[in-house]
């Protein structure tokens, strides 16, 4: 059996000078279908330079994706969370490790707000 891979990309519709608050906010175009999971992860990495390092046993899982114009975070987090697979940060370096799920955690996701404050000394 002959898997398609279709590998799309698009460039995140930022200003020239504005930069994403973090990689997992740039945007990218994906397209699919029956290829190993390590395809889809590199296709991702090669667009955003975010690193990842996957599980072992997790090279027989395939994934069919037609994404356009999403973050990564969503990429990831709706992908793999239909994979019973997760991700997370390795300190803070631009590197995600891919594992599976454990059967008793929860379903969290974390998001990230970039607040503004007011100087308290004039």
């Amino acid at each position: 059996m002959k898997s398609l891979i279709f590998i799309v990309f698009i460039a995140s519709a930022l200003p020239v000078n504005a930069q994403p608050v973090s990689p997992l906010e740039a945007r990218v175009s994906v397209r699919l279908k029956g290829a190993p999971l390590a395809t889809f992860l590199d296709t991702i990495s090669a667009q955003t330079k975010i690193n990842f390092i996957v599980a072992e046993g997790l090279e027989t899982k395939t994934v069919t994706a037609f994404l356009q114009n999403v973050t990564v975070r969503d990429a990831l987090q709706n992908l793999l969370q239909i994979k019973g697979l997760s991700y997370q940060q390795i300190g803070t370096s631009n590197t995600y490790i891919v594992t599976p799920r454990s059967q008793h955690s929860e379903n969290l996701i974390t998001r990230i707000y970039t607040l503004d404050y007011i100087p308290l000394i004039p």
